[in-house]
């Protein structure tokens, strides 16, 4: 009873990186979770370019693309849903993925003003490479800061202290809470800053704070 732990082991376990994205559904792509091949059909004729994306996966693996009129359409989907037995996230593919996604940082209710933007490798739309060259550095936009500020805040009361978004066209596409990956060694380079020190101080705050304190408590305390 005397451990502190970040993030929440509770709310890792409850919170589904892609599923609960949609708790803040207006801040994201448009996008549904199913797993019927009507549903999906319909989606992409709507959007005429979707992304699916298991719910139990990450760094990009089984995540594919289906555009309007792919021959492929039904082979795909009945693939990813095992033939509509499994749910997926279905979301409207943003042009913009080929440039890459930025990953924005939350420490509890703030949100870092540093972050950096992961580019698709291997001819790919996705990072899945992490490697020196697929990194660059990036900035946050004030609508960005200003949107994800009610994310950091209710993750934060759910236990979430250390979390990472990935955004594109300031919609995000996935909360990881898992592996939130703050990629120090890139922020520190591209930044001029020492990110390690900053959690680190964050991580002691909520120390001191719990010894204070004395009782058994996830962040926020």
């Amino acid at each position: 009873k005397d451990v502190q732990v970040i993030n929440s082991p509770r709310a890792i376990r409850d919170f589904n990186e892609k599923l609960h994205s949609v708790y803040f559904k207006d801040l994201m792509s448009n996008n549904i979770v199913t797993s019927s091949l009507s549903d999906i059909e319909a989606f992409l004729d709507i959007n005429k370019e979707i992304v699916l994306k298991p719910l139990n996966r990450c760094f990009g693996s089984g995540v594919m693309y289906l555009y309007q009129g792919d021959p492929n359409t039904r082979t795909i989907i009945n693939t990813m849903t095992n033939n509509e037995t499994t749910l997926v996230m279905v979301q409207k593919y943003i042009p913009a993925a080929v440039n890459g996604d930025k990953r924005v940082l939350f420490l509890g209710e703030t949100i870092l003003p540093y972050c950096v933007q992961k580019l698709p490798s291997n001819n790919d739309f996705k990072f899945n490479d992490h490697c020196d060259a697929n990194i660059i550095k990036a900035e946050l936009t004030e609508t960005e800061k200003e949107n994800f500020l009610p994310v950091a805040k209710e993750l934060n009361k759910l236990g979430l202290c250390l979390v990472g978004l990935d955004v594109i066209d300031e919609k995000f596409i996935e909360i990881n809470v898992t592996s939130p990956c703050y990629f120090i060694k890139e922020v520190n380079h591209y930044h001029n800053i020492t990110l390690e020190k900053r959690i680190t101080r964050f991580i002691l705050d909520k120390l001191k704070a719990f010894k204070t304190h004395n009782h058994n408590s996830y962040c926020p305390l």
